[in-house]
């Protein structure tokens, strides 16, 4: 029986090393990949932090110059995103629609998570509107696909229904908001008005 274990090690002994070896490998890369993900997500809260402190200030410069930061060191992380749809509120209640649409942009072509493109998409949508582009406006709502927007999204698919004189599709995109909603009044209040 001795024999027949030398044989046996003598045989598969290399393996068994090399797969031991792998597996210690394996576990400590996972650790470390953990670790620096953890670590990279760490650095992105903080910057996202101090973005928000310099937005509260109002220190736009500042706030601006930490967005470009947090854009350029984290482009992948969802304070990214957040930082960019923040900057894009803050263009547009300052006047700055090209750079809210700017932003609002980036966001869609790099956010990962599929809820804040389409937030994105209904905000840009808004903001086409306003600067009198329907069309466009239309194109971005057909792009949200989020559930939770659809109340929204109906919404102002009707408002942009009735700033084309149609209302027939604003009632239905009126009524479909509105049974997404829940019942809002303001919502109800639209309906009403078409009448």
């Amino acid at each position: 029986r001795v024999e027949d274990l030398k044989k046996w090690w003598k045989e598969n002994g290399a393996s068994i090393i090399v797969g031991i070896t792998l597996g210690v490998i394996a576990i400590f890369g996972w650790r470390y990949w953990n670790s620096y993900r953890d670590a990279k997500g760490e650095q992105a809260s903080q910057a996202y932090d101090a973005f928000i402190v310099a937005v509260e200030k109002p220190d736009a410069d500042q706030a601006r110059q930490l967005n470009q930061a947090l854009l350029a060191d984290f482009p992948k992380s969802p304070y990214a995103s957040l930082a960019a749809m923040r900057l894009a509120k803050l263009a547009s209640d300052s006047g700055d629609g090209a750079t809210a649409i700017q932003q609002l942009e980036w966001v869609i072509e790099n956010a990962k998570l599929d809820e804040l493109k389409d937030i994105a998409r209904l905000r840009l949508a808004r903001l086409l509107f306003g600067a009198g582009r329907a069309s466009d406006a239309e194109q971005q709502l057909s792009r949200v696909t989020t559930t939770t927007l659809t109340a929204e999204r109906e919404e102002l698919r009707g408002d942009l229904a009735l700033a084309a004189n149609d209302p027939a599709k604003a009632r239905t995109a009126y009524t479909a908001a509105l049974a997404a909603s829940g019942g809002s009044s303001l919502l109800q209040l639209k309906l009403d008005g078409l009448s």
